[in-house]
């Protein structure tokens, strides 16, 4: 038996021996909660299509999910050499429907796999971002707006020789991402609504009818997963018990905060500012609420919320 945790780190050759996973099953620790167990065997073939006179044939990757996570781990395939198709319910969400959409932070550990994987695609996304990691970031007080602890990203990064960390356009990402792996890889309209695997093969089900056949299936399709539910079981989401507001407050760069970002933390709620770039700051703010609470469209009520004495939160 091996557990799903070192399956996941296996490095396959496109071209080795196909692996069949069985035999799964779970159990609960006390001190690591689930430990899912499956065991692992080879299939006994060389995975060679004899009748293309010697010429081997890939290992085929299904991916359910074109967001960011489909689509690194797609980029990540097809550039080891595999045969992969990624399966995405709505290109136009994948692409913001034309709007931002907000930023993402990638780390430095983040930016080195990207390096990694594809060089000049990494690049790319550096080229597109904006670096954050060479200025303080941390933790500080919500009414004082004072650090309660600074977080050293630059000196990790300097001594790995790996990329600072950097805010990115998420929709920017997305499509700097889809162009990399291919639209020619990456199928639109096509949700997984079910799959069905054997000894020889899985097989995903799309909800516009059509089938697709592979050796390996990979469960990228967000939070409502599909492929997590048949394998695990459905589970609804927690609700975290805090909505999030949002926005992009516009500055003189001269007058930005000489932060990458920054959390003011309080009681019950904490306020989120990161500099994005080209004079702009993003903010977050998480509020404490009942799930059936209505979210207000105005800043009024998150103002009634704010007793910060910080001037910057006042201000933003």
């Amino acid at each position: 038996m091996a557990s799903l945790q070192c399956l996941m780190s296996l490095n396959l050759c496109p071209h080795q021996p196909a692996l069949r996973l069985h035999g799964f099953g779970q159990r609960r620790s006390s001190t690591t909660g689930l430990i899912f167990r499956v065991k692992c065997e080879s299939r006994g073939s060389s995975y060679v299509d004899r009748e293309a006179k010697g010429n081997e044939k890939k290992l085929k990757i299904l991916v359910a999910g074109g967001g960011i996570a489909g689509l690194v781990f797609g980029l990540a395939a097809k550039r080891s050499g595999f045969d992969v198709k990624v399966f995405e319910k709505d290109l136009t969400a994948v692409r913001g429907e034309g709007r931002e959409r907000g930023p993402i932070q990638l780390l430095s550990s983040a930016l080195g796999l990207l390096e990694a994987i594809d060089k000049d695609v990494a690049r790319e996304i550096m080229g597109a971002g904006h670096v954050t990691g060479d200025r303080n970031c941390g933790l500080a007080d919500g009414r004082s707006g004072e650090w309660f602890v600074k977080f050293d990203f630059l000196t990790p990064a300097i001594l790995k020789g790996i990329p600072i960390t950097q805010m990115i356009c998420r929709m920017e990402l997305q499509r700097l991402l889809l162009n990399a792996v291919g639209e020619d890889v990456v199928i639109n309209n096509s949700k997984v609504v079910d799959f069905a695997n054997d000894a020889n093969k899985v097989t995903v089900f799309l909800d516009n009818g059509q089938q697709y056949e592979g050796d390996l299936l990979v469960g990228a399709d967000g939070l409502r997963s599909t492929v997590r539910s048949k394998l695990f079981g459905a589970h609804e989401p927690n609700y975290s018990n805090f909505i999030c507001y949002t926005g992009v407050a516009e500055f003189d760069p001269q007058h930005l905060p000489h932060f990458g970002y920054k959390v003011f933390l309080g009681r019950n709620q904490f306020f989120v500012a990161a500099d994005i770039g080209k004079g702009r700051l993003q903010w977050y703010a998480f509020v404490k609420e009942a799930r059936q609470s209505p979210v207000s469209p105005t800043g009024i009520h998150l103002i009634s919320h704010d007793n910060s004495n910080c001037t910057f939160i006042n201000s933003t």
